[in-house]
């Protein structure tokens, strides 16, 4: 029995002759995983970049957040360690812009005005106005350094102040209401009649517990 002849191999017939066509984006019937790839081949450095900088900057701002707090516990010890004048002095100025400076800076002032020192008691309020911007006890701090004033002859300075606190929508209504009280009252030393009528007027809109409004239109009352 005769074997049969295999073919050669360089006779075989090839099992695949489909054709190879190259995919890109000049290519409009490729599928989605082909989209996909070729979406990655282009922006894979751009999208590795950018994860690489949300994942350090998450980094960074937890380690920020971090080291604020125990700045802010520090900086409420070293507060409450404060007990002398010559301390809350140093605090004061060491963390000015904190509202704890703001709140030892009021201190000093209200000790200084006591002691009738009113150049020093303005200079502190001054400082405790600078850190206690928005907080309740900027008004109280306005008042004592307008006051201040006053009691130094300085009324134009007092006047400034108390402008400022009359026009700040921020400060407490009774404080306002106080500032304008308190201008009337230097405008009726001065003989400027027409604007106590008109700071008046202003109050008597304002004043809801009526306490500033009455002494307003006392002083109205007692112009000549």
């Amino acid at each position: 029995m005769k074997k049969k002849k295999t073919a050669e191999p360089d006779k075989q017939i090839e099992a695949d002759e489909r054709n190879i066509v190259a995919v890109d984006e000049a290519y409009k019937e490729a599928g989605f995983e082909d989209r996909m790839y070729l979406f990655w081949e282009k922006y894979s450095t751009v999208i590795i970049a950018l994860i690489a900088a949300t994942f350090v900057g998450i980094i960074l701002y937890f380690t920020m957040l971090f080291l604020a707090e125990r700045r802010e516990a520090a900086i409420q010890a070293e507060y409450a360690a404060a007990e002398t004048t010559e301390q809350k002095e140093t605090f004061a100025r060491d963390h000015s812009g904190h509202r704890l400076a703001g709140a030892a800076a009021l201190d000093i002032a209200d000790l200084r005005y006591n002691e009738e020192d009113y150049e020093q008691a303005a200079e502190w309020y001054g400082l405790a106005l600078e850190s206690l911007d928005g907080h309740p006890l900027y008004g109280r701090a306005g008042l004592g350094k307008s006051v201040s004033y006053i009691l130094l002859g300085r009324t134009e300075d007092a006047g400034r102040v108390l402008s400022d606190l009359a026009d700040n929508e921020e400060v407490l209504l009774a404080v306002r209401m106080e500032a304008k009280y308190t201008l009337a009252s230097l405008a009726f030393e001065a003989g400027d009649y027409d604007r106590v009528r008109s700071l008046a007027e202003s109050i008597e809109g304002e004043d809801m517990m009526g306490i500033w409004s009455g002494r307003a239109r006392r002083l109205v009352d007692d112009i000549p």
